[in-house]
């Protein structure tokens, strides 16, 4: 019986050991699995402000060329604008002293 309980207690401690054997080898397994998932973490962060950065920078470049075109168009409306000026002027008539109410024995009016 003594024999029989200390094959027991060995086998027990054997099993014991097995156990926290086998539970240190899942702990570092489960640490490394945390480990990489966060490392992966800071890649997909690492991914996503990259790619933020690019869309940013391409969204920057479409408000610099709609500002650019936005600059010809007024810079074209201006001068259609100045155009239209020009075209008006010259059809108005020279406006002469009469016109501007001086005085009709004035030296200046006559023609």
């Amino acid at each position: 019986n003594k024999k029989k309980v200390e094959l027991s207690t060995e086998e027990n401690k054997k099993d014991t050991i097995k156990e926290s054997i086998t539970e240190k080898k899942v702990d570092a397994a489960n640490k490394k699995k945390v480990e990489l998932s966060t490392e992966e973490n800071k890649k997909d962060t690492i991914k996503e402000s990259i790619t933020e950065k690019k869309v940013d920078a391409a969204n920057k470049k479409k408000v610099e060329l709609s500002t650019e075109e936005n600059k010809k168009d007024t810079i074209k409306e201006s001068i259609e604008k100045k155009q239209i000026d020009l075209e008006t002027k010259e059809e108005q008539k020279i406006k002469s002293a009469k016109d501007w109410g001086k005085a009709s024995n004035d030296p200046r009016n006559k023609d």
